[in-house]
């Protein structure tokens, strides 16, 4: 996987390289939180957004700006 900006690519350790790619942003990414719990994942970015990713997917499932 590449990691242009406002992209996030999420690594496994069972997995040799990149999982999945998380685009969403329209800007750089700023932070990025996993909450396993409830198997999410918090991005934060430039844009002004945030974005709740279902940690196995590779879409937002939603997005606040």
């Amino acid at each position: 996987c590449e990691r242009p900006a406002p992209t996030v690519s999420v690594y496994s350790p069972k997995a040799v390289g990149c999982v999945h790619e998380l685009k969403g942003h329209k800007g750089e990414v700023l932070a990025v939180a996993h909450i396993p719990e409830i198997g999410c994942v918090v991005t934060s970015g430039a844009d002004l957004a945030l974005c709740f990713w279902d940690a196995a997917g590779s879409a937002p499932s939603y997005s606040m700006r």
